[in-house]
């Protein structure tokens, strides 16, 4: 393919939310000679009342277009989940004046939506023509759709990673969001969803054809293909049996569930452990440490905290398991979990909630056990790993196997393949007018 200039568009902050799919796929776009350039929304995390107002209120900007990426700080943009992560307690007996700056600055969101996209569109406008968009969400893609009309994309392809609905508390956010997805979706030259479900709904809901494209794993540095046993392991003790949970710390994540389980499963079998690698909502961090320690589980959970991506490896050649019992919310219902294949790619079987994206990944490559979400199941299905070493074994050779179907250099260039697909056909249409 001849060398494109592509521009990338993400809601998702690279430094506070590391490993994203954009970043995945510029990087491997630039690796086989495209050039690109990554409009990223900042995600504010200070919860201090000055930050909150000051984000609120200004217009900055992050890294240099040079290097690839450009984090923009739109107004309106204060910390994300200001309700969740910042309100009051229920004991608290007087309302602060920073919990009154939350409540007027939280239903903001729908707001902030109409202003990323002028926003992001100059910003787009000032550095020239693309042959490409990618865009992640409905507010992206609006804005390559404005730059198409105006000339200035050539082709946009709708980059469906999220049931972002979902995510949203707001009921007429909601409905924006649902509107501006089908709406995009249908001017869009080209739709790819991260996976099967999630496209299932697509196609009810725009008529429109909708492409398959998974999320991916990094191939390891210095091991031939994808073999993650060469990681080098931490010292530490072998216990029969070690859970790993890789990703964000906060209420779907269904750690609560898990530790509970864990503890019913340690009172007869003491040979199990937890490793808890990530961060996520203080209150909701703060809640799983105070459980860990009623549960008499502190020396059986290690809370690692966040890790580089690059440095995710020796922990996950400990383990032995890795979980994905989220909750059986719409939001993860219809995700395809990153996660899910990096412990595919590190070996590892795979304990997921029944009725998701990680069911059918689980099944499909049969490496490990889809449950209901509920404490006995949890418990029972981390017993019966414990206690069939075989079957583990089974089910992590075929994770490694079906790691091989993720590389991130070959699921982009399958997108880039629709693109350029949708980039022949309106080579015609161009020349005829």
């Amino acid at each position: 393919m001849t060398p494109l200039r592509i521009l990338f568009i993400s809601p998702l902050d690279r430094r506070v939310v590391p490993n994203t799919r954009e970043q995945n796929m510029a990087q491997a776009c630039r690796a086989i000679g495209h050039t690109t350039l990554s409009l990223t929304l900042a995600q504010n995390t200070s919860r201090a009342g000055r930050d909150i107002v000051r984000d609120t209120l200004s217009w900055r900007t992050h890294g240099t277009p040079e290097d690839g990426v450009l984090c923009i700080d739109p107004p309106l943009n204060p910390c994300t989940g200001l309700h969740t992560n910042l309100a009051p307690s229920p004991q608290a007996r007087q309302t602060t004046l920073r919990a009154r700056v939350i409540g007027f600055l939280a239903p903001l969101g729908v707001l902030r939506d109409a202003v990323i996209i002028p926003v992001f569109l100059l910003h787009a406008l000032w550095r020239g023509r693309f042959d490409l968009c990618i865009a992640y969400g409905p507010w992206a893609a609006c804005v390559g759709w404005l730059l198409r009309a105006m000339g200035r994309v050539q082709v946009l392809v709708y980059d469906d990673q999220d049931f972002e609905p979902a995510i949203m508390r707001n009921p007429v956010r909601q409905r924006w969001a649902i509107f501006l997805e089908c709406t995009m979706m249908r001017r869009a030259d080209a739709v790819v969803s991260v996976g099967e479900r999630l496209a299932a709904l697509r196609r009810v809901q725009t008529g429109c054809p909708v492409s398959v494209i998974p999320n991916g794993v990094r191939d390891i540095p210095g091991t031939p293909g994808l073999h993650p046993r060469a990681w080098p392991v931490v010292p530490a003790a072998t216990p029969e049996l070690t859970l790993i949970y890789v990703g964000n710390v906060v209420p779907w994540s269904g750690l609560d569930a898990v530790l509970n389980a864990l503890a019913e499963v340690h009172a007869q079998d003491p040979g199990i452990r937890m490793l808890i690698v990530g961060d996520g909502l203080p209150s909701y961090v703060q809640s799983l440490h105070h459980q860990v320690d009623t549960l008499g589980l502190r020396t059986v959970v290690t809370f690692v905290g966040r890790v580089p991506n690059t440095a995710i490896g020796p922990w996950l050649a400990q383990a032995d398991v890795g979980l994905a019992l989220f909750r059986p919310e719409p939001y993860r219902r219809y995700a395809f979990p990153l996660k899910v294949v990096e412990y595919m790619q590190a070996g590892l079987a795979v304990l997921g909630t029944q009725d998701t994206e990680t069911e059918d990944i689980v099944r499909r490559h049969d490496i490990g056990m889809a449950i209901p979400f509920s404490v006995p199941a949890m418990a029972d299905a981390m017993r019966a790993l414990l206690h069939a070493p075989a079957q583990r074994q089974r089910f992590q050779n075929n994770a490694q196997r079906g790691a091989a179907q993720y590389s991130w250099a070959s699921l982009t260039e399958q997108e880039l393949a629709l693109a350029g697909q949708a980039l022949a056909s309106r080579a015609p249409a161009r020349r005829a007018r």
